[in-house]
């Protein structure tokens, strides 16, 4: 089984991966997508937001945060 620290350090790669995801569409959104595809891109934003928010406020999240300190010693 993962320690503490490994578990809270994979959850901070998958929170990481999907801001990378959002700045790319945000990106996309101001300099090359289509008109009238708004809606839908911000769609895709919120779920991309939403994801980013469930992986924060897990309630694992706040008991790896206190694993890792202990391990830390």
């Amino acid at each position: 089984m993962m320690n503490q620290y490994r578990e809270l350090e994979q959850q901070f790669v998958k929170i990481n991966t999907l801001e990378e995801i959002n700045a790319i569409l945000g990106w996309d959104m101001q300099t090359m997508m289509p008109k009238g595809s708004g809606a839908g891109r911000a769609e895709q934003m919120a779920v991309v937001q939403g994801l980013m928010q469930d992986l924060r406020t897990t309630p694992q999240f706040s008991a790896w945060l206190q694993g890792a300190a202990l391990e830390a010693g």
